[in-house]
């Protein structure tokens, strides 16, 4: 299925940083690599990191239920000064029967700053552990149930006082989120992970799409522009992505970071891959302006009203 909101950028794409959503990006893998052992840090922060047994897939590393799987990130890698902080990710998990990490900035106890993961304390949750100069450390589960083999958007932003965790760009304020807290971030260790902890435990026993950390706290409406679009910060020429030839609208799909090409029709309402019956809401309309406003770049005399009419 193609999915136009996660547009993953091709290898070598480089960030805009005049655009506001990359202001404060400190780090950012978007594990397009596709071979080798490594992932490299595009915020140019230094936070090139080395992986361990992970296997390449289309979207991202994949990560099986082994515990020798790593992404560790250079101990000279110091993104959060303890601080204000976002940290962004898409994930989904096989099978949540355990702790599946996401983000560590060391082992997974409550000494530590900062933890990311799905939790399974009973009830499946998101959960996250802030540790603080002036609050004892706090563990905080949200109210949203994840649900194994979907894919999740995850932002955990804290602006100084509060906390806050949103899921696919909503926030989650079921369970103990949004919560406060004073002083700064415990940052006494500087092992981060990706996908699982600095002792190698909780691996995340999933995909990992992308991962970004900002200095700098997330408002409600750049948390769902992350969700929605996030590599939108990435210099790109749409009009590469799309053409329109007698009706049909041909996209190439970057999200795989391949460049793989494939053809889209509408079919109720919703445009849809013509390989796959599972649509996608509310992009037709931002095909539709992409080509009026491209129609010269795209060399083709289509219209908006033929892009409305897609067969």
């Amino acid at each position: 299925m193609i999915d136009i909101l996660h547009q993953k950028p091709l290898l070598g794409r480089q960030v805009d940083w005049a655009h506001p959503l990359a202001k404060g990006l400190v780090g950012c893998w978007l594990f397009n690599e596709t071979s080798g052992n490594k992932v490299y840090d595009l915020s140019n922060n230094g936070g090139d990191g080395d992986i361990t047994q992970f296997t390449w897939g289309d979207s991202g590393l994949t990560h099986d239920a082994l515990n020798d799987q790593n992404i560790a990130l250079p101990s000279a890698y110091t993104p959060l000064d303890g601080g204000v902080f976002t940290v962004i990710s898409r994930v989904k998990v096989f099978s949540i029967t355990a702790d599946r990490g996401i983000f560590y900035t060391d082992v997974h106890a409550g000494s530590e700053p900062l933890l990311l993961w799905f939790d399974n304390a009973g009830v499946d949750h998101f959960g996250a552990l802030v540790s603080t100069t002036s609050t004892t450390t706090a563990s905080i589960l949200g109210g949203i149930v994840p649900i194994a083999d979907r894919w999740y958007s995850v932002c955990l932003t804290w602006d100084g006082s509060t906390i806050r965790l949103y899921i696919d760009g909503i926030e989650d304020t079921a369970g103990g989120f949004p919560a406060s807290f004073a002083g700064v971030l415990q940052i006494t260790d500087s092992q981060y992970h990706w996908g699982n902890d600095n002792g190698l435990t909780r691996d995340l026993l999933g995909v990992i799409e992308y991962g970004m950390i900002y200095n700098r706290g997330f408002t409600a409406k750049e948390a769902l522009l992350a969700h929605r679009e996030p590599y939108v910060m990435f210099q790109q020429n749409r009009a590469k992505l799309f053409s329109v030839t007698g009706g049909i609208a041909v996209f190439a799909s970057i999200s795989d970071g391949l460049g793989i090409s494939d053809t889209i029709v509408t079919k109720t309402g919703y445009i849809r891959s013509a390989a796959d019956s599972v649509g996608i809401s509310d992009v037709l309309t931002r095909i539709a302006t992409y080509i009026r406003s491209l129609a010269s770049n795209l060399a083709t005399t289509d219209t908006i009203n033929t892009a409305r009419n897609l067969k």
